[in-house]
């Protein structure tokens, strides 16, 4: 916890870095690169307006969600939620609340800046970071798809995972007195055993569960026809939740401001 809670800090320290560094980019495109200081006070308040507001908004779109700094679409999907919300809701500041400036032009460049800067700095964090928070992640059987499995997770190091070895029994892998975040079981292992490594805090899968949570694809020769049904109604139930949460935290901000 303490881990998540640091990542968090360091998260937040940084996302604001980019808002201040958003805001002068707003202002040098919208201003020319010598920029008067009324003109930066004029721009005071609502920057620190909008720095609370858009905030808060990205902690409700998990973007402080450490999960959702990996490369994938579902933290672009993210980001362009967090970012198009609060460019609504910037809109919505400015009619209720009246500033010294008029948002339009301005808004627009703060919020693109914003995001462009959010985007390369979540994937140079988690380029130089991501080796300290990788899940450890360990094989019982040495079954074909698990060795594509170790390949993927290899070829792969920004999925964040470690693999710690194949090991033929459960008894193998407990022996080595090794703290192992995730066990991937390719072949029968009795319930006492899972029972034990439950105990030890690992998260047991099995390789089809490990493929999709992982690669967020199932080989053929694992799936079966609930599988892939619920597969797709998985993605368009991602689309719907997608769609009506962008909704809820806009009709939210229009109650709030």
């Amino acid at each position: 916890k303490i881990l998540t809670h640091m990542r968090k800090i360091i998260l937040f320290f940084f996302f604001s870095i980019m808002f201040v560094l958003a805001g002068f980019a707003m202002l040098i495109l919208r201003f020319g690169i010598h920029v008067s200081s009324p003109i930066i006070e004029a721009h005071i308040q609502a920057f620190i307006a909008l720095y609370v507001l858009w905030q808060i908004i990205l902690y409700i779109c998990n973007l402080y969600d450490f999960e959702f700094i990996k490369p994938s679409f579902e933290s672009i999907r993210n980001l362009l939620l967090a970012i198009s919300i609060s460019l609504v809701s910037g809109f919505l500041l400015f009619y209720f609340v009246h500033f010294p400036v008029t948002p339009k032009t301005n808004l627009l460049l703060l919020a693109l800046s914003y995001g462009v800067l959010l985007f390369a700095w979540r994937n140079i964090y988690f380029s130089i970071f991501a080796h300290n928070f990788k899940k450890h992640i360990a094989f019982i059987g040495n079954a074909p798809l698990a060795n594509t499995l170790i390949e993927e997770i290899g070829r792969h190091p920004h999925l964040g995972y470690a693999y710690e070895g194949t090991y033929e029994s459960v008894a193998e892998l407990i022996a080595t007195g090794r703290t192992i975040d995730i066990v991937v079981y390719g072949k029968q292992i009795e319930s006492s055993e899972l029972a034990h490594l439950i105990a030890n805090q690992s998260h047991v899968l099995d390789l089809r569960q490990a493929f999709q949570n992982i690669l967020h694809r199932v080989p053929v020769v694992l799936m079966n026809d609930t599988l892939a049904l619920r597969i797709v109604e998985n993605r368009d139930t991602d689309l719907y939740e997608f769609l009506v949460r962008g909704i809820e935290i806009i009709l939210a901000l229009c109650i709030l401001v």
